[in-house]
């Protein structure tokens, strides 16, 4: 059953009788009676075991999203709230407090409570116009890097050098699919050599070179020097290759290529 409990008084009424303290009004969603013994006398929109909307006999409403900025809180707030007011989702992990659907005004933010007074004032929460910004700073943020990516990667498309690209400004990117565009356009085996990436392990004619891109990050790459031409070739092989065997075996998904290409010569 729908309940329509809209005000304190509303609320009141129906907390009558057996169900005088507790009344289940939803799913998982119980009004409840706090502080009986006092004055003050609120009345909780239980949702869980948070109380997600409190109403005060003189008309303040608290509302309190306890860190749970989900479309479940949000739905249970707006069946209870009085109108004009509403909650709505804004950027994420953010909840909006709006006074009618002036969704471009609105009343503030619930960084996790705040107190709609009598009078249509607010007490407590987060300022809207200063969300709104940093929610905007977020969106661009994020659109950024994918966007600098797809510049470089056109670039490969369209087969154009850069020449102000060095190796530094690529191992300055912070952003690894940027960064790893950049590296396409440079040329990744210019990009190895140049970079002084260092030698961990070498075996015949073939080196294992490793190059830190950032604190977490080390890219390694195998060398391999034709014997016969004095042709240098780099292929890239996955951070858990250590030695040359393991990076060859990765490359040519065999067990033990350098074991075979030495009983082959």
């Amino acid at each position: 059953m729908k309940y329509d409990g809209r005000n304190y008084q509303e609320l009141d009424a129906k907390l009558q009788g057996r169900c005088r303290e507790s009344r289940k009004i939803g799913n998982h969603t119980y009004a409840q009676r706090r502080n009986r013994y006092s004055k003050e006398g609120v009345i909780a929109i239980l949702l869980h075991n948070t109380d997600i909307l409190s109403f005060y006999p003189n008309g303040d409403i608290k509302v309190n999203t306890g860190g749970w900025h989900t479309v479940t809180t949000r739905a249970r707030m707006n069946d209870y709230l009085p109108r004009p007011y509403t909650v709505s989702g804004y950027g994420r992990g953010r909840t909006m407090l709006y006074n009618g659907n002036g969704w471009d005004n609105p009343l503030s933010a619930v960084d996790d409570s705040v107190l709609i007074k009598a009078d249509g004032s607010t007490e407590g929460g987060g300022n809207a116009l200063d969300v709104i910004a940093e929610v905007k700073r977020e969106k661009l943020e994020a659109v950024r890097p994918r966007n600098r990516a797809r510049y470089w990667i056109n670039k490969v498309r369209e087969g154009k050098p850069s020449p102000k690209l060095t190796v530094a400004t690529i191992l300055e990117e912070e952003n690894q699919t940027v960064r790893l565009a950049m590296m396409r356009v440079f040329g990744f085996e210019r990009f190895i050599l140049d970079s002084g990436a260092k030698v961990i392990d070498q075996k015949a004619d073939y080196e294992l070179l490793e190059l830190p891109l950032d604190r977490w990050n080390v890219l390694r790459a195998l060398k391999m020097k034709c014997s016969t031409t004095g042709a240098v070739y780099i292929n890239q092989v996955p951070p858990h290759c250590h030695e040359v065997p393991s990076a060859l075996d990765w490359m040519f998904d065999t067990k033990d290529y350098l074991g075979q290409v030495t009983q082959q010569t």
